[in-house]
Protein backbone atom coordinates (compact mmCIF):
# COMPACT_ATOMS: atom_id res chain seq x y z
CA UNK A 1 0.00 0.00 0.00
CA UNK A 2 1.99 3.60 -0.80
CA UNK A 3 0.13 6.84 -0.44
CA UNK A 4 2.26 9.84 -1.60
CA UNK A 5 0.71 13.57 -0.75
CA UNK A 6 3.15 15.76 -3.12
CA UNK A 7 2.00 19.66 -2.11
CA UNK A 8 4.30 21.25 -4.67
CA UNK A 9 4.19 25.32 -4.18
CA UNK A 10 6.24 28.41 -5.58
CA UNK A 11 7.22 31.65 -4.31
CA UNK A 12 7.65 34.85 -5.93
CA UNK A 13 9.18 37.59 -4.55
CA UNK A 14 9.51 41.44 -6.35
CA UNK A 15 12.42 43.49 -6.51
CA UNK A 16 15.23 42.71 -4.39
CA UNK A 17 13.96 43.26 -0.87
CA UNK A 18 10.82 42.06 -1.08
CA UNK A 19 8.95 38.96 0.75
CA UNK A 20 8.33 35.78 -0.85
CA UNK A 21 4.22 34.96 -1.65
CA UNK A 22 3.06 31.76 -2.31
CA UNK A 23 2.68 32.13 -6.38
CA UNK A 24 -1.33 31.23 -6.99
CA UNK A 25 -1.26 28.92 -10.26
CA UNK A 26 -3.19 25.80 -10.59
CA UNK A 27 -0.33 24.40 -12.49
CA UNK A 28 2.61 25.43 -10.21
CA UNK A 29 1.26 25.31 -6.56
CA UNK A 30 -0.96 22.68 -6.22
CA UNK A 31 -1.73 19.26 -4.23
CA UNK A 32 -1.37 15.59 -6.04
CA UNK A 33 -2.82 13.01 -4.19
CA UNK A 34 -1.94 9.52 -5.40
CA UNK A 35 -2.43 5.90 -3.68
CA UNK A 36 -1.52 2.70 -5.04
CA UNK A 37 -2.12 -0.99 -3.98
CA UNK A 38 -0.91 -4.30 -4.80
CA UNK A 39 -1.87 -7.29 -4.42
CA UNK A 40 0.18 -10.34 -4.88
CA UNK A 41 0.70 -14.20 -5.14
CA UNK A 42 3.33 -16.14 -5.81
CA UNK A 43 4.04 -19.86 -6.51
CA UNK A 44 7.76 -21.19 -6.99
CA UNK A 45 8.76 -24.85 -7.88
CA UNK A 46 12.50 -26.64 -7.57
CA UNK A 47 13.45 -29.76 -8.74
CA UNK A 48 16.92 -31.39 -8.58
CA UNK A 49 17.38 -34.51 -10.82
CA UNK A 50 21.42 -35.44 -10.98
CA UNK A 51 23.35 -32.63 -12.03
CA UNK A 52 20.52 -30.56 -13.04
CA UNK A 53 18.42 -28.11 -11.08
CA UNK A 54 14.99 -26.67 -12.51
CA UNK A 55 13.76 -23.69 -10.48
CA UNK A 56 10.40 -21.77 -11.96
CA UNK A 57 7.76 -19.92 -10.76
CA UNK A 58 5.14 -17.20 -11.41
CA UNK A 59 4.00 -14.45 -9.93
CA UNK A 60 0.41 -12.39 -10.38
CA UNK A 61 -0.21 -8.74 -8.94
CA UNK A 62 -3.12 -7.04 -9.02
CA UNK A 63 -2.43 -2.97 -8.98
CA UNK A 64 -5.42 -0.57 -7.95
CA UNK A 65 -4.68 3.34 -8.42
CA UNK A 66 -6.52 6.04 -6.85
CA UNK A 67 -5.35 9.51 -7.84
CA UNK A 68 -6.27 13.21 -7.43
CA UNK A 69 -4.99 16.51 -8.56
CA UNK A 70 -6.29 19.16 -6.52
CA UNK A 71 -8.88 21.67 -7.85
CA UNK A 72 -9.42 18.89 -11.06
CA UNK A 73 -11.77 15.80 -10.99
CA UNK A 74 -10.13 12.52 -10.36
CA UNK A 75 -8.01 10.99 -12.36
CA UNK A 76 -9.35 7.93 -13.84
CA UNK A 77 -6.45 5.51 -13.91
CA UNK A 78 -7.60 1.69 -14.81
CA UNK A 79 -6.46 -0.96 -12.32
CA UNK A 80 -4.62 -3.67 -14.18
CA UNK A 81 -3.48 -7.19 -13.92
CA UNK A 82 0.05 -8.96 -14.68
CA UNK A 83 1.69 -12.30 -15.09
CA UNK A 84 5.39 -12.66 -14.37
CA UNK A 85 7.05 -15.64 -14.41
CA UNK A 86 10.84 -16.74 -14.01
CA UNK A 87 12.12 -19.98 -15.39
CA UNK A 88 16.14 -21.19 -13.83
CA UNK A 89 18.12 -24.07 -15.28
CA UNK A 90 21.18 -24.76 -13.86
CA UNK A 91 23.84 -27.72 -14.52
CA UNK A 92 27.10 -28.78 -12.07
CA UNK A 93 29.67 -30.03 -14.11
CA UNK A 94 31.94 -32.26 -13.42
CA UNK A 95 35.01 -29.64 -12.21
CA UNK A 96 32.94 -27.99 -9.60
CA UNK A 97 31.68 -25.17 -12.39
CA UNK A 98 28.19 -24.31 -12.95
CA UNK A 99 26.37 -22.91 -16.36
CA UNK A 100 22.72 -21.62 -15.84
CA UNK A 101 20.26 -20.47 -18.42
CA UNK A 102 17.88 -18.04 -16.82
CA UNK A 103 14.26 -16.14 -18.20
CA UNK A 104 12.40 -13.92 -16.14
CA UNK A 105 10.10 -10.70 -16.58
CA UNK A 106 9.81 -7.94 -14.20
CA UNK A 107 7.60 -4.87 -13.74
CA UNK A 108 8.55 -1.44 -13.49
CA UNK A 109 5.94 1.03 -11.96
CA UNK A 110 6.58 4.96 -12.99
CA UNK A 111 7.96 7.01 -10.23
CA UNK A 112 6.10 10.04 -8.38
CA UNK A 113 8.13 12.30 -10.35
CA UNK A 114 6.93 11.13 -13.47
CA UNK A 115 3.58 10.95 -12.46
CA UNK A 116 3.26 14.58 -11.02
CA UNK A 117 0.95 16.82 -13.58
CA UNK A 118 2.92 19.84 -11.54
CA UNK A 119 5.05 22.18 -13.80
CA UNK A 120 8.77 21.77 -12.14
CA UNK A 121 9.53 25.23 -13.68
CA UNK A 122 12.85 26.33 -11.18
CA UNK A 123 14.52 27.03 -14.89
CA UNK A 124 11.57 28.59 -16.76
CA UNK A 125 13.23 27.70 -20.11
CA UNK A 126 13.66 24.37 -19.34
CA UNK A 127 10.40 22.72 -17.84
CA UNK A 128 9.11 19.59 -16.81
CA UNK A 129 5.62 17.95 -16.66
CA UNK A 130 4.32 14.94 -15.49
CA UNK A 131 1.96 11.70 -16.68
CA UNK A 132 -0.28 10.15 -13.89
CA UNK A 133 -1.96 8.02 -17.09
CA UNK A 134 1.52 5.94 -17.22
CA UNK A 135 1.53 2.68 -16.97
CA UNK A 136 4.12 0.93 -15.87
CA UNK A 137 6.76 -1.03 -18.24
CA UNK A 138 7.98 -4.42 -18.00
CA UNK A 139 11.31 -6.36 -18.67
CA UNK A 140 11.76 -9.37 -20.23
CA UNK A 141 15.37 -11.07 -19.32
CA UNK A 142 17.40 -14.17 -21.19
CA UNK A 143 20.42 -14.66 -19.73
CA UNK A 144 23.41 -17.07 -20.04
CA UNK A 145 25.99 -17.60 -17.36
CA UNK A 146 29.05 -19.76 -16.54
CA UNK A 147 30.99 -19.75 -13.29
CA UNK A 148 34.39 -21.10 -12.61
CA UNK A 149 37.46 -21.04 -10.42
CA UNK A 150 40.73 -20.96 -11.45
CA UNK A 151 43.83 -21.55 -8.21
CA UNK A 152 42.66 -18.42 -5.53
CA UNK A 153 40.26 -16.74 -8.34
CA UNK A 154 36.66 -17.31 -9.09
CA UNK A 155 34.80 -15.94 -11.96
CA UNK A 156 31.55 -15.39 -12.91
CA UNK A 157 30.96 -14.36 -17.18
CA UNK A 158 27.10 -14.21 -18.39
CA UNK A 159 25.46 -12.37 -21.09
CA UNK A 160 22.13 -11.36 -21.40
CA UNK A 161 19.34 -9.30 -23.43
CA UNK A 162 16.88 -7.33 -21.82
CA UNK A 163 13.73 -6.17 -23.95
CA UNK A 164 11.42 -3.66 -22.57
CA UNK A 165 7.89 -2.86 -23.80
CA UNK A 166 5.48 0.21 -22.80
CA UNK A 167 9.12 1.50 -22.40
CA UNK A 168 9.02 4.85 -20.10
CA UNK A 169 10.83 7.95 -21.59
CA UNK A 170 11.21 11.49 -21.30
CA UNK A 171 10.70 13.04 -24.25
CA UNK A 172 11.64 16.86 -25.20
CA UNK A 173 10.16 19.32 -27.55
CA UNK A 174 9.81 23.06 -27.85
CA UNK A 175 7.32 25.56 -27.31
CA UNK A 176 8.48 29.27 -28.38
CA UNK A 177 12.04 29.68 -26.11
CA UNK A 178 11.01 26.56 -24.04
CA UNK A 179 11.79 23.09 -23.85
CA UNK A 180 9.05 20.95 -22.55
CA UNK A 181 9.74 17.63 -20.90
CA UNK A 182 7.23 15.16 -21.31
CA UNK A 183 7.16 11.60 -19.69
CA UNK A 184 5.29 9.22 -21.79
CA UNK A 185 4.63 5.21 -22.52
CA UNK A 186 6.11 5.41 -26.43
CA UNK A 187 8.69 3.14 -27.17
CA UNK A 188 10.88 -0.20 -26.48
CA UNK A 189 14.06 -0.80 -25.42
CA UNK A 190 16.71 -3.49 -26.05
CA UNK A 191 19.72 -3.93 -24.19
CA UNK A 192 22.33 -6.89 -25.23
CA UNK A 193 25.52 -7.00 -23.47
CA UNK A 194 27.77 -9.20 -21.23
CA UNK A 195 29.26 -8.82 -17.79
CA UNK A 196 32.48 -10.43 -15.72
CA UNK A 197 32.40 -10.48 -12.30
CA UNK A 198 36.36 -11.38 -10.24
CA UNK A 199 36.91 -12.06 -6.85
CA UNK A 200 40.33 -12.50 -5.26
CA UNK A 201 41.05 -13.56 -2.24
CA UNK A 202 44.78 -12.95 -2.07
CA UNK A 203 45.27 -13.77 1.76
CA UNK A 204 43.67 -13.95 4.75
CA UNK A 205 44.25 -9.90 5.09
CA UNK A 206 43.64 -9.07 1.53
CA UNK A 207 40.98 -9.41 -0.72
CA UNK A 208 40.08 -7.76 -4.13
CA UNK A 209 36.64 -7.97 -6.48
CA UNK A 210 36.06 -6.19 -9.53
CA UNK A 211 33.40 -6.40 -12.21
CA UNK A 212 32.83 -4.80 -15.85
CA UNK A 213 28.97 -4.81 -17.39
CA UNK A 214 29.06 -3.72 -21.35
CA UNK A 215 25.56 -3.43 -23.14
CA UNK A 216 24.84 -2.08 -26.17
CA UNK A 217 21.49 -0.27 -25.89
CA UNK A 218 19.08 0.45 -28.84
CA UNK A 219 15.98 2.80 -28.39
CA UNK A 220 13.06 3.37 -30.79
CA UNK A 221 10.46 5.48 -30.56
CA UNK A 222 6.62 4.82 -31.96
CA UNK A 223 4.81 8.26 -30.85
CA UNK A 224 2.97 9.50 -33.63
CA UNK A 225 3.82 13.17 -33.40
CA UNK A 226 6.63 13.92 -35.77
CA UNK A 227 8.73 16.47 -33.05
CA UNK A 228 9.32 13.95 -30.31
CA UNK A 229 9.52 10.57 -32.55
CA UNK A 230 13.05 9.46 -32.42
CA UNK A 231 15.94 6.37 -32.62
CA UNK A 232 18.90 6.46 -30.64
CA UNK A 233 21.72 3.97 -29.58
CA UNK A 234 24.97 2.81 -28.36
CA UNK A 235 27.55 1.72 -25.82
CA UNK A 236 27.16 1.60 -22.19
CA UNK A 237 29.81 0.68 -20.05
CA UNK A 238 29.90 0.03 -16.05
CA UNK A 239 33.50 -0.88 -13.88
CA UNK A 240 32.99 -1.75 -10.08
CA UNK A 241 36.34 -2.46 -8.39
CA UNK A 242 36.15 -3.01 -4.27
CA UNK A 243 38.73 -4.28 -1.98
CA UNK A 244 39.73 -5.02 1.72
CA UNK A 245 42.67 -4.90 4.17
CA UNK A 246 42.31 -6.81 7.68
CA UNK A 247 45.31 -5.03 10.14
CA UNK A 248 44.18 -6.62 12.91
CA UNK A 249 41.73 -8.73 14.45
CA UNK A 250 39.23 -5.77 14.39
CA UNK A 251 40.53 -3.39 12.58
CA UNK A 252 39.88 -3.00 8.61
CA UNK A 253 40.60 -1.01 5.90
CA UNK A 254 38.45 -1.03 2.78
CA UNK A 255 37.57 1.17 -0.57
CA UNK A 256 35.18 1.33 -3.05
CA UNK A 257 35.22 2.69 -6.73
CA UNK A 258 32.45 2.92 -9.59
CA UNK A 259 33.04 4.16 -12.53
CA UNK A 260 29.24 4.64 -15.13
CA UNK A 261 29.71 5.44 -18.52
CA UNK A 262 27.01 7.91 -20.29
CA UNK A 263 23.91 6.70 -20.31
CA UNK A 264 22.07 5.86 -23.72
CA UNK A 265 18.43 8.28 -23.84
CA UNK A 266 16.14 8.68 -26.61
CA UNK A 267 16.93 11.79 -27.06
CA UNK A 268 20.56 12.11 -26.60
CA UNK A 269 22.84 10.82 -23.70
CA UNK A 270 23.61 12.04 -20.18
CA UNK A 271 27.06 11.38 -18.33
CA UNK A 272 27.29 10.26 -14.88
CA UNK A 273 29.91 10.77 -11.96
CA UNK A 274 32.88 8.53 -10.82
CA UNK A 275 32.67 7.49 -7.47
CA UNK A 276 34.98 6.50 -4.96
CA UNK A 277 34.74 5.65 -1.40
CA UNK A 278 37.28 4.68 1.56
CA UNK A 279 36.58 3.25 5.18
CA UNK A 280 38.29 1.79 7.98
CA UNK A 281 36.28 -0.60 10.15
CA UNK A 282 36.35 -1.33 13.54
CA UNK A 283 34.92 -4.65 14.71
CA UNK A 284 33.25 -4.00 18.42
CA UNK A 285 33.05 -7.24 20.31
CA UNK A 286 29.98 -7.34 23.01
CA UNK A 287 30.16 -9.92 25.54
CA UNK A 288 27.37 -11.94 26.55
CA UNK A 289 26.39 -13.34 30.14
CA UNK A 290 24.04 -16.01 30.51
CA UNK A 291 21.51 -16.42 32.92
CA UNK A 292 20.06 -19.93 34.43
Amino acid sequence: MRTVSSQYQYFLSEGSTGEYETLVDPQLSNNFNYDQNVTAGYVSYTLTASAFTLKTGGRYEYTNINAHYEGQPDINIPSYGVLVPSLNVSRKLKNGNLIKASYNRRIQRPSLRDLNPNIQGSNPLNISVGNPNLKPEYTDNYGLAYSTSYKIATIDLSTYVRYNTNDIQSARNVRGDTIVSTVQIIGSEGNYGASVFLNLPFSKKFSLSGSADLYYRILKNNSPDPFINATNQGLVQNYRLSGSYKFSRDWSFQFFSFFQGRNINLQGYRTNPISHSLAVKKDLRVGRVLLA
